[in-house]
């Protein structure tokens, strides 16, 4: 079956009309339901306050995060090909760190979590 576009002037804009004998889509009776709270978690990168950096030794290398932002926030260290850290609440002049193997680890910086 062809579809055919029709374009016609309404107002100030343009309105599209899909002609073709049934909707363009097909919509979903019930919308699907929402991922439960520990099953979501959102990152963001830390902000500049926070220091990041990484020590590599002979067969691992571990990674640490200070917090130098005046107040307490929950910070993540962030590897590429693996797990990473885990969340953890960072005072003020506070450091967390996460060890990891060499190969094939990243280090891909600091999330807040």
């Amino acid at each position: 079956m062809m579809k055919k576009v029709i374009l016609a002037s309404i107002g100030a804009g343009l309105s599209a009309t899909l002609l073709h004998g049934g909707p363009a889509f097909a919509a979903q009776d019930t919308p699907p339901p929402a991922p439960d709270s520990e099953q979501v978690e959102i990152l963001a990168r830390a902000p500049d306050c926070v220091a990041g950096w990484v020590n590599r030794g002979t067969i691992t290398q571990t990674a640490y995060a200070q917090n130098q932002c005046g107040h307490g926030m929950r910070l993540k260290i962030i590897w590429a090909y693996g797990a990473d850290g885990t969340c953890s609440w960072v005072e003020h002049q506070g450091t967390i760190g996460s060890r990891v193997a060499i190969e094939p680890r990243r280090f891909d910086g600091v999330n807040l979590c």
